[in-house]
């Protein structure tokens, strides 16, 4: 198999699972996808300036702290729904369909252990980088004022490697393990011991979707970067002249711009996310086809990739007999969902 072919065959898949979603399922996947980009961003919410001295009861304190835990309970619960949204979203693309409700309930033990998982990634990521920070530096502030460039740069580069290397770890959880998960209905322990065992008979393959779902991810940032710019300058104008004349007219009106600003932010994010949706299902459909290639076992798409050969084994016969009944090359070409 050539990168080439995967990427063929990522980009016709796509198109069907498109356009078997129609309007409705679409509309869904923009949900799914919306919750699927909930990162660190996220710790927004539990980021409200917050000053000690300024506090002057006990009880102001504790207001404080159950806010701030309310927040990381939040956010909890939203990486949770976005781990369970992993395989809803690969149940989605071998089936075609998109029962929300119905592949959240049957993925939510699943989804529990992939949060669990990336949140043990995370921290050991942030353990390497303390840990070679304070052997480099030091542990007292002092240390840290006084060291020198070459200090600096050692750090950053253990920074550097690190990000990198748990941004490698969380592309494959998501390209790979979580389908083999899914599949052999095991943790994600399991699925990285599987994954690792396989991954020799295809490595080219594996490196080759790190490329393509950091490329397509970067440029796909760039685009949304720039239209995000101008939505925004545009979204801000209307906001303020709305705003402005609906408070001019009466106070009561306050709740009612409140509002308005939640619904234009996220009208904007599911917005980005209905553009990110094709861009994510190709690239979930290149790393299953990928796997599909190396462990005949793990192929989650089979039928399609059958569908396929069908459709091309077609394409290229046609043309050798222009006399041929149309009726006698026709190839069924239904959806395996639908059966």
């Amino acid at each position: 198999m050539s990168a080439t072919d995967a990427l063929r065959a990522a980009g016709k898949l796509t198109s069907r699972y498109l356009s078997a979603l129609w309007v409705r399922g679409l509309l869904k996947l923009g949900v799914v996808v919306l919750f699927l980009g909930i990162g660190f961003s996220g710790l927004q919410i539990v980021t409200a300036p917050f000053d000690p001295e300024t506090v002057d009861e006990p009880a102001e304190l504790w207001t404080y702290a159950w806010l701030f835990a309310g927040g990381i309970g939040v956010y909890a619960a939203l990486r949770y729904l976005a781990a369970t949204l992993e395989f809803v979203f690969v149940t989605s693309l071998r089936t075609r369909q998109l029962a929300l409700r119905r592949y959240l309930r049957s993925n939510l033990v699943v989804g529990l252990w992939l949060l669990l998982f990336r949140a043990a990634v995370a921290i050991g990521g942030l353990a390497v980088v303390s840990a070679a920070t304070a052997l480099i530096v030091g542990t007292d502030l002092a240390a840290f004022e006084a060291a020198t460039s070459q200090q600096g740069v050692a750090v950053a580069a253990t920074v550097a490697v690190t990000g990198f290397g748990w941004l490698a770890v969380d592309t494959l959880t998501t390209g790979f393990v979580v389908p083999i998960m899914q599949q052999t209905r095991c943790g994600p322990i399991a699925g990285w011991r599987r994954f690792l065992g396989i991954i020799g008979a295809n490595w080219t393959g594996v490196l080759a979707f790190l490329a393509v779902a950091w490329v397509v991810g970067f440029a796909l940032w760039l685009i949304l970067f720039g239209v995000g710019f101008a939505a925004m300058f545009v979204g801000v104008l209307l906001f303020v002249l709305i705003a402005t004349a609906l408070t001019e007219l009466h106070s009561a009106f306050e709740p009612v711009v409140v509002g308005l600003l939640v619904v234009g932010v996220m009208s904007y994010y599911y917005a980005v996310a209905l553009i990110e949706a094709p861009v994510r299902s190709y690239v979930r459909y290149y790393g299953l086809y990928v796997l599909g290639e190396t462990d005949s076992e793990l192929d989650l798409i089979e039928d399609y990739r059958t569908e396929l050969a069908a459709s091309v084994a077609t394409d290229s016969e046609q043309p050798a007999d222009d006399h041929a009944d149309p009726a006698s090359t026709a190839v069924d070409t239904d959806d395996p969902a639908d059966r």
